[in-house]
């Protein structure tokens, strides 16, 4: 798969049986909506460092309600907490953890780039 962060997106395809497949249609099949490895990957790549809910928005190219659901998702699964607001900040700030469900998420981020290596896409 060929996964590339750009300033502003996500973007990415990879080829398996010399059928090429998005960083979506893996998304969808893979972890049931496209959007969740997307917005998984963006988390994956930005450390441990805090962002606030509608940062992902224009970079994953999610809608604020849907990326609202999958962080709530992500949540309750463990992999990111809710990071306590300061006074007059009205933001809702999250954290990654070191949950072992980023494994998965980064064995699919691997996988996408190794194949990106082996096609020279």
């Amino acid at each position: 798969m060929h996964l590339r962060a750009t300033q502003h997106r996500v973007i990415g395809f990879y080829y398996l049986d010399s059928r090429m497949y998005t960083v979506d249609k893996l998304g969808d099949q893979l972890f049931g909506r496209a959007l969740r490895l997307r917005l998984a990957s963006w988390i994956l790549a930005r450390g441990e460092r805090k962002f606030y809910q509608s940062e992902p928005v224009s970079e994953v190219e999610g809608g604020i309600s849907n990326i609202r659901d999958e962080l709530a998702r992500f949540v309750d699964l463990g992999m990111v907490v809710d990071v306590p607001p300061t006074p007059n900040d009205r933001r809702r700030y999250y954290r990654r953890t070191n949950s072992q469900l980023w494994d998965a998420i980064q064995v699919a981020v691997d996988s996408c780039r190794e194949s990106e290596a082996k096609t020279g896409k």
